[in-house]
């Protein structure tokens, strides 16, 4: 399958476009029930959590989707937390969690800032690990075939 001319999805990782029609991202669609495509395929990772299982590994590639009030990760020191719940009651307001959101940077200095019970809340939203998209590491840019037009 080919990707559609919207998809701006990793082809390094398992990451997906919001793209509806990309044939690529959506192949799989009789299988999602419902749940959220990034979290449903992504690879698991070492951890496990004794009440959830084992915990997911993302990339950035596929948490940078998630920056807006429908779905917001977190990243603090290589772990993954969805704060989407806390974004509606939040005492800070949505505006501090949805600024770091995305995993526009490590929020280790965020979490430290709470209070022990906040930070024991924070860590009960834990859904995975952050590894490393193959796609980073290489020696050039990924590219699109509209780059490769010769004009």
């Amino acid at each position: 399958p080919e990707h559609s001319s919207s998809c701006d999805a990793c082809e390094y990782c398992d990451d997906c476009c919001d793209d509806e029609f990309c044939r690529t991202c959506r192949a799989d669609d009789n299988l999602l029930d419902g749940q959220n495509y990034t979290a449903k395929y992504s690879k698991t990772c070492s951890g496990f959590d004794n009440r959830r299982g084992p915990y997911r590994c993302f990339t950035h590639c596929q948490i940078r989707r998630h920056n807006h009030e429908g779905s917001a990760w977190l990243i603090v020191d290589g772990n993954v937390y969805d704060a989407t719940s806390v974004l509606s009651w939040h005492p800070g307001g949505k505006r501090s969690i949805l600024r770091d959101a995305g995993g526009a940077k490590n929020s280790v200095d965020d979490l430290k800032f709470h209070s022990k019970t906040a930070i024991k809340l924070w860590k009960s939203l834990k859904i995975g690990e952050l590894r490393q998209c193959i796609g980073s590491s290489l020696p050039f840019p990924p590219h699109t075939e509209e780059q490769c037009v010769i004009s």
